[in-house]
């Protein structure tokens, strides 16, 4: 009997610690994205180590009076003659040249069709009744992609170095009444931290987080914007069933399921020169992922494992208008009746940069404040 009474009791215990390690592997899964913010998708391939990369300036000459800068990866050189940056600010970096690969044809498959997963992160995008998603394991590959949506000529971008995705109208209306529809590439350049494109019909050079021209014939020229959903794919062909998706099946052998960036976001100091960003003033890590709404000159951000760590959705007002913050994985913001909004996501460093009086959420009974 007593045997029989040691064996149930060891039977409860072996039981206990089943249960309490499916437990933990929850928390882990859930809180994922705070501890590897550069990945939502299930890729567990082997990887190569990235160091830590070595910036230098790009480089540039003058002829004739005008001024040109010229990329390592490209046998264009552009004339930056009309600039907005200080050029010094514009550095080569050692990256993977593979993220500068062009995709031409874009071939899109239905929803049943794709093989993702549920927590592959997408890139959304909803216009004029026309729903496209674009899979990050390709993006992080492309960076540019330019396409047609709701019959609206437009630009998918994802800077991998700042995990910034933005969609921009690509039709431009010159003061004469002309148009012009632009197509992005990589520029294979960075300034502050971030990715630089460049378009095939002017080689102007653009700065993605703002959609902004910083060189060239269309300096100062600002794209518009259209809204966006970065969230998983579960999330959104829930919003969207009907949505078409980016075709995985294309003419490069890129291993797609592999992130070449996911040791980029764990190194500890931000590994290139960003004038304007203090780390030891800041209160979070230079990579970590941040929802940021903007309007009328102000900005607030609502740091991703301050969002994963409520488990809730979670209510807010920015701007005059209320909105609420949704559970997920990354969490996604919409307007108090579950509409989308314009938004950004992206690395904090960016935003502490762009608005150094940026307002921070804190969850209920801590003050808000501005860092």
């Amino acid at each position: 009997m007593l045997r029989r009474t040691k064996l149930i009791i060891a039977g409860y215990c072996v039981a206990g610690l089943v249960l309490l390690a499916l437990a933990v592997a929850m928390i882990l899964q859930f809180t994922h994205w705070a501890r590897h913010p550069g990945e939502f998708g299930e890729h567990h391939h082997h990887h190569e180590e990235l160091e830590k990369p070595e910036a230098v300036p790009a480089k540039t000459y003058t002829l004739n009076g005008k001024t040109y800068l010229t990329s390592p990866f490209l046998e264009t050189e552009f004339d930056v003659t009309q600039s907005s940056v200080d050029l010094a600010q514009i550095f080569r970096v050692n990256l993977n040249t593979r993220s500068f690969a062009v995709l031409e044809e874009l071939d899109f498959v239905s929803a049943d069709e794709i093989g993702l997963g549920e927590r592959d992160g997408v890139l959304g995008v909803s216009i004029g009744g026309e729903e496209k998603a674009y899979p990050l394991r390709m993006l992080n590959y492309h960076i540019a992609l330019n396409d047609l949506c709701g019959g609206r000529e437009i630009a998918v971008v994802w800077d991998p170095l700042t995990m910034t995705p933005k969609v921009f109208d690509r039709k431009l209306v010159r003061k004469d009444g002309s148009q012009l529809v632009l197509s992005f590439a990589n520029l294979g350049l960075v300034h502050k931290g971030c990715l630089l494109l460049y378009d095939k019909q002017t080689n102007s050079i653009w700065w993605p987080p703002e959609g902004k021209c910083i060189a060239g014939s269309l300096n100062g020229t600002v794209l518009g914007h259209y809204p966006f959903l970065f969230v998983s794919w579960a999330v959104w062909k829930e919003r969207h069933p009907d949505t078409r998706v980016l075709s995985l099946n294309t003419a490069f052998t890129f291993r797609y399921s592999r992130n070449p960036y996911e040791t980029y976001y764990p190194l500890p100091e931000l590994p290139l020169p960003v004038e304007g960003w203090t780390p030891g003033e800041s209160p979070f890590k230079w990579s970590q992922p941040v929802i940021a709404l903007e309007a009328d000159g102000q900005a607030k951000a609502y740091p991703l494992f301050v969002l994963l760590a409520s488990q809730r959705d979670i209510e807010d007002s920015f701007g005059g208008k209320k909105i609420v913050i949704h559970n997920g994985t990354p969490p996604y913001p919409t307007d108090e009746h579950g509409r989308e909004i314009r938004y950004s996501f992206g690395a904090w460093f960016l935003w502490s940069v762009r608005y150094p009086d940026i307002e921070v959420y804190q969850p209920d009974g801590e003050e808000e404040g501005e860092v």
